[in-house]
């Protein structure tokens, strides 16, 4: 078991050992992690500047390992992204 507050500051990379970051935010519901904010604009979202850090949801996170949080690879999560946040076509 871990606690959300160890999560906080933990350093997070994909399985192929790209970096992310670390965790600057916990998002939980009825006691459950759903979501991580982390990189440099998680940053600045927790300073209250900005709304764009990079969200992994916990279906992502695969293990953690050595104090890391090692997350799916890009297009390997299986996790469809939420709704009504479409990407823009220029």
């Amino acid at each position: 078991m871990i606690r959300a507050s160890q999560l906080d500051g933990m350093k997070v990379r994909h399985e192929n050992g790209e970096s992310c970051g670390h965790v600057f935010e916990v998002h939980a519901e009825k006691g459950q992690v759903k979501t991580l904010v982390c990189g440099p604009g998680g940053f600045w979202q927790r300073l209250g500047r900005t709304r764009r850090g990079r969200r992994i949801a916990w279906t992502e996170v695969r293990s953690i390992e050595s104090g890391e949080l090692v997350i799916a690879d890009k297009g390997q999560s299986g996790s469809k992204p939420p709704a009504g946040r479409a990407k823009r076509r220029g």
